[in-house]
């Protein structure tokens, strides 16, 4: 059987804007449930410190 990856790309995300990475401010049940069911890549970097870039070398 071949996996399901999701990929989400999301511009201005800071490293707790989750609740799954530890903010009580902001609610994400959907995104928790997700990383708590999936894999999580907890060590990454962007290409460019600004969005277009980035998101170009996706």
């Amino acid at each position: 059987m071949q996996p399901n990856i999701i990929l989400i790309l999301i511009d201005d995300l800071g490293g707790r804007d989750l609740g799954c990475c530890g903010s009580t401010f902001y609610e994400t049940p959907n995104l928790d449930g997700l990383a708590r069911t999936g894999m999580r890549f907890t060590q990454a970097f962007a290409a460019s410190p600004v969005c277009s870039p980035t998101r170009a070398a996706v």
